[in-house]
């Protein structure tokens, strides 16, 4: 039983032994079959009758799954919305495990200069633990950008952080598969460098060319290209 919508079939067609599933999605609602007695991703032309546009593959190693939005001249109500479908039992892994990473995670990052040079740190635990990176963080649930970037800051390096401007905004997506967006600013800082124990394992002061060949942070490396360009 396909979930209700209408319109002409269209379908892309396999390239690949690897199953291919279809994450249909339009304003938070998303387009699912009944097989086997659970809700699934569409994998067949026979389960499609409307056409989609392909945005892109999700970032996932072992499954191809296609983030697909559907052209449709109307609102597709009756297709269940993506935050109640993670709470519903009879709903495919596949389909809870790409809505998870569908989601865009936030972070902010903190370029500082003193005396001309940038601050980096050098993470011992997280996503970015073995790396030289820009210090910041994910923004917390309530958190403006600037109160999360004031707080990582402190948490990272004992500086206190007065943010000047917004130096840009960078996505990327991640090899665990999720889709992340910093916002990147130049800031001011006062206090004494140290070092947070608990997740970074040293601190250094580098050229705005070093610290772009060191870094393995593609955020950081946006934020110091395009303040090396300013």
């Amino acid at each position: 039983m396909i979930i209700p919508s209408s319109g002409s079939g269209f379908y892309f067609r396999r390239t690949r032994s690897k199953m291919k599933y279809y994450y249909i999605e339009t304003d938070g609602h998303v387009f699912l079959v009944e097989r086997d007695v659970r809700l699934c991703f569409p994998i067949s032309k026979e389960e499609i009758d409307f056409k989609i546009k392909i945005i892109r593959k999700l970032a996932f190693s072992d499954i191809d799954v296609f983030f697909c939005e559907p052209l449709l001249s109307y609102h597709p109500e009756k297709w269940p919305l993506k935050d109640d479908i993670l709470m519903m039992d009879n709903v495919d892994g596949i389909v809870k495990r790409s809505i998870v990473h569908s989601y865009v995670r936030h972070v902010a990052h903190a370029v500082i200069l003193i005396g001309g040079k940038v601050v980096m740190v050098f993470a011992n635990r997280g996503l970015t633990k073995g790396i030289w990176n820009l210090p910041g963080g994910f923004i917390r649930y309530g958190e403006t950008p600037e109160e999360s970037l004031v707080r990582e800051v402190k948490e990272e390096t004992g500086l206190d952080a007065k943010v000047k401007k917004l130096l840009g905004v960078h996505t990327e997506t991640f090899m665990d598969g999720f889709y992340v967006m910093s916002l990147l600013y130049l800031c001011s800082a006062g206090g004494k460098l140290k070092a947070s124990k608990k997740e970074i394992e040293k601190i250094s002061l580098f050229d705005i060319g070093e610290a772009i060949k060191k870094t393995g942070s593609p955020f950081s490396r946006a934020a110091l290209g395009k303040l090396g360009k300013g």
